[in-house]
């Protein structure tokens, strides 16, 4: 369960562990990897902790090959309001034009759900309900519209990551919540009254929330394309634990 306190702000730099470089490279392809298969990679373990609070994000920024410039944020914030609540977000960001993210291209499809309820507390009252959702919540479902969109490829171990990609180099959520903006009165007379609730339900490609696992990375090098992983784990859907980097030799 998400707890929410304004002074609760943390930004955990608990414990370096170390640096490893491993293997020769001899038998190495660059422009191939799995996940965690650390032969000629670079290693570095961290015990990092990424929390934010209501409206005051954190943000880390990490330089993966230790060059001075930094090449990934990750930032952890709460936003919200009284009218719609609390809701915790997580993002990556690329810092450079020469460090890409894996990712997945996903035809997107947004559902419109409409459904109509009637009460009468007085009067006649008519509450007009419209759900936006990355999923079908009923066969009755409208198809708003179809995108291409790119989201994080979520990585597990001895998954392979290409050169040739899919990449991009931006920002992208960890994860998406879903929310309910207070309703609308949209008409009133003196023996009815109309509200109008609109939801969105775009959280079908949020990261896996308590799970470790991987996000692919590239840098480019002097040219040269080096490939790599990001180790981590999210917890309430926005406290981020950076557990390791790795980039080839």
């Amino acid at each position: 369960m998400v707890k929410f306190y304004p002074w609760h702000i943390y930004l955990h730099s608990m414990v370096l562990i170390g640096v490893i470089s491993c293997g020769d490279g001899s038998l190495a392809d660059p422009e191939k990897i799995q996940i965690d298969r650390t032969q000629n990679m670079n290693l570095r373990s961290y015990a990092f902790k990424i929390e934010g609070a209501y409206h005051s994000p954190v943000s880390f920024a990490l330089d993966i090959d230790k060059n001075g410039i930094s090449d990934f944020q990750f930032t952890s914030n709460i936003w919200g309001s009284p009218a719609i609540g609390q809701h915790p977000e997580a993002d990556i960001s690329c810092l450079n034009n020469l460090a890409f993210i894996y990712v997945a291209t996903i035809s997107d499809t947004a559902f419109l759900f409409t459904k109509s309820d009637t009460n009468y507390q007085g009067k006649v009252n008519i509450i007009l309900k419209n759900t936006y959702s990355c999923k079908r919540i009923s066969p009755t479902d409208s198809i708003r519209s179809i995108i291409n969109s790119k989201h994080i490829k979520v990585l597990a171990r001895f998954d392979e990551i290409r050169n040739s990609g899919p990449w991009l180099s931006g920002k992208l959520d960890l994860n998406n919540e879903n929310y309910t903006p207070p309703a609308q009165n949209v008409y009133n007379s003196l023996d009815t009254s109309v509200y109008k609730v609109v939801s969105y339900n775009y959280d079908c490609h949020s990261f896996p929330d308590d799970r470790i696992a991987y996000i692919g990375i590239k840098l480019i090098d002097n040219g040269a394309a080096k490939l790599g992983w990001i180790k981590l784990s999210i917890t309430d859907k926005y406290i981020i634990s950076i557990l390791e980097t790795a980039i080839q030799n």
